[in-house]
């Protein structure tokens, strides 16, 4: 009787076993699949064509900036007085452009490109609340695709825009108001063909982003009152720009969102993955 109970208590022990293989197997496939399915849905946009961009320029300083920037142009001609506006198919930015390209860049007489670096997520929804939620209904409409304060809305939207300039190879490409202000910053001013020309200031972090822009203006002789001054305006919109509460809920409202959403967090991916890429900026986990 103990023999027979035995065997029963091994077979019951098998079976359970290959019960636990089977599920384990039936698991590792499940996660395997749906690894292979995200990789398949990872594809980068990378955009080839060329945008009519502009350009501010000071020619006293040798001095080139992306006017697309944010804050930059205006903090340059407090710094600087007023510059000139180019476009990127001026003759003069694309001589000058074609020249730094072939040249070693060390002379003191050369002109110095700057631009700036702002992570993606951070500049997504600090974007889609100042022009999607801030604005009225018929603007959004024409804004934001009538996507009624949806992120997830909206990026699936840009998506399909972004995805179809692939197949663009160095043709003019002059986006829409709305596909403009989200578009990678690595696309703006041309960075894709000129990334190697520029000087980067870090936008995303604001210690950082003093340091750089205070060394700039002392190298190049700005008075110490002009700095102060523009020192205090920088901490100013870092002011506005992260200590209003109902803004900072919205924000995270809408980086929450992008997130709760596997689908708009892997087109959002493949929309920014190049400023993540050449800006050095952790790529969100998904």
């Amino acid at each position: 009787m103990e023999h027979i109970q035995n065997r029963i208590h091994v077979a019951i022990f098998i079976s359970v076993f290959v019960i636990f293989i089977y599920l384990l197997t039936v698991s590792q496939n499940n996660k395997f699949v749906r690894n292979k399915l995200e990789e398949s849905s990872f594809i980068p946009i990378y955009f080839n064509g060329i945008l009519n961009t502009r350009y501010k320029i000071w020619n006293d300083n040798r001095i080139i900036i992306c006017s697309e920037d944010i804050l930059l142009p205006e903090l340059f001609e407090i710094a600087f007085g007023k510059g000139k506006n180019f476009e990127a198919q001026d003759k003069f930015i694309k001589e000058t452009f074609s020249t730094l390209h072939n040249k070693i860049n060390v002379l003191n007489e050369t002109w110095k490109l700057y631009s700036i670096i702002e992570n993606p997520l951070d500049r997504f929804a600090s974007t889609f609340i100042n022009n999607c939620i801030k604005k009225n209904n018929k603007l959004e409409e024409n804004m934001c695709y009538g996507c009624m304060n949806s992120p997830t809305c909206v990026i699936n939207y840009l998506y399909k825009n972004f995805k179809k300039l692939t197949i663009l190879k160095n043709h003019f490409y002059n986006p829409n108001e709305i596909d403009k202000i989200f578009m990678p910053y690595y696309w703006r001013c041309n960075m894709h063909k000129d990334y190697n020309l520029f000087q980067m200031f870090n936008y995303t972090n604001f210690t950082m982003f003093n340091i750089q822009l205070e060394n700039l203006f002392q190298k190049k002789n700005i008075e110490q009152e002009k700095i102060t001054l523009l020192k205090k305006k920088i901490k100013e919109v870092y002011a506005n720009k992260n200590n209003v509460n109902k803004y900072s809920q919205l924000k995270s409202d809408v980086i929450k969102s992008i997130f709760n959403d596997r689908n708009a967090l892997l087109q959002f991916l493949n929309i920014y993955y190049t400023d993540y890429q050449y800006f050095n900026i952790l790529v969100p986990q998904f």
